[in-house]
């Protein structure tokens, strides 16, 4: 079989740790599985099954790529099924395709995306998903979204949820007498995000002996300037720290030692940091949007999108221990239940479907 090798080296980190984490544990599942990693970086490290192969010289866009160095690299190979890991996928080819999409935030909430070019883009995520013989997609409320905007047939659709790393669990839970006044925000920051929910938060947190804090850690989407200009307005601009990038580490002892996950999202097709975060002992407070319901299971606090007020008094809650113990139980018991080894098995299964068995 073969990937998009160029998925390994993506600019979004959700993407990265998809690829690296699954085909690591499609390796560890099956140690005879080959991999062709088609257009792989050079010197980009790849989990174990994969291996690097050139693909056939592109026009130097993406859309050119897949039309033309992809399409050819597995017309010339004896490829029996190709996973697009990312939303696009070759625009011809006879080798069987499986699609792996994450959302279609781009498609039902355009408003949120000025792409220069969006006509052509969104012909071109459109086109994947019609050539892919399977969609894989990480929640239930991702399949609905897709069969609603692009009216794909569930038979097309397979869910296959996303797993934390197993590293995040490790280590007892930190009880919040340990932890510092933090609200930790992890994702890029896109309008999406809804992050002023988070700045007026803070403002409400009100004076302690330790002042509360927001920290942010993600690449800037185009949000951070309003973000800092909405603390700024309430007088609490100084309380705002923003980390574009974080090793895994870093981020796992933000998770240890932050007071909560302050996810106010509208729109998410999994949402990756809300599981880290459960696995890592971090109480979640989120938006009851999209597809974090179904991710949180019962295990955080929910308010409604855009009410400050309602996210605040979630907060606020954590502040009882009984309370704070109990969601930390609870988030590591349903992260438990989400495993990289498990989404490797749903996944081969589809893969396996695909090629025709």
């Amino acid at each position: 079989m073969a990937v998009d090798g160029r998925a390994f080296a993506s600019p979004a980190g959700g993407v990265r740790r998809y690829v690296s984490e699954l085909y690591a544990a499609l390796g560890a599942l099956d140690p005879r599985l080959q991999v062709d990693a088609i257009g792989a970086i050079d010197g980009q490290a790849l989990p174990g099954p994969c291996q690097a192969r050139h693909e056939w010289p592109s026009p130097p866009t993406n859309l050119g790529r897949h039309s033309a160095g992809l399409p050819m690299a597995l017309a010339t190979g004896r490829y029996v099924v190709y996973h697009a890991p990312a939303y696009v996928a070759p625009t011809w080819g006879r080798v069987p395709v499986v699609l792996s999409v994450h959302d279609i935030s781009y498609a039902s909430r355009p408003e949120w995306y000025p792409y220069r070019r969006d006509a052509l883009r969104r012909w071109f995520y459109r086109r994947s998903v019609d050539r892919a013989r399977l969609v894989l997609v990480p929640s239930t409320y991702t399949a609905d979204e897709i069969r609603r905007v692009y009216g794909v047939p569930a038979s097309r659709l397979r869910v296959v949820p996303l797993a934390p790393s197993a590293s995040f669990a490790t280590g007892p839970l930190v009880p919040p007498d340990a932890r510092s006044r933090v609200l930790l925000h992890v994702g890029d920051l896109h309008a999406r995000r809804d992050l002023e929910v988070a700045v007026a938060v803070l403002a409400r947190l009100g004076a302690a002996a330790e002042p509360w804090r927001l920290v942010l850690i993600g690449r800037d989407r185009g949000s951070l300037t309003g973000v800092r200009a909405a603390a700024r307005a309430a007088g609490i601009g100084d309380r705002i720290d923003y980390l574009e990038t974080q090793s895994e580490e870093q981020l796992q002892a933000w998770y240890r030692r932050a007071w909560c996950l302050l996810y106010p999202s509208r729109y998410e097709g999994f949402g990756l940091p809300v599981a880290e975060a459960m696995s890592a002992g971090l109480p979640v407070v989120a938006a009851d949007a999209s597809s974090v319901p179904e991710v949180l299971s019962g295990a955080g606090s929910l308010f409604p999108p855009g009410d400050h007020e309602a996210a605040l008094a979630a907060v606020r809650a954590l502040e009882d221990p009984d309370t704070y113990a109990a969601r930390q139980a609870a988030g590591r018991e349903r992260a438990g239940s989400l495993t990289w080894e498990r989404t490797a098995q749903l996944t081969r299964a589809v893969l396996d479907e695909a090629a025709g068995g």
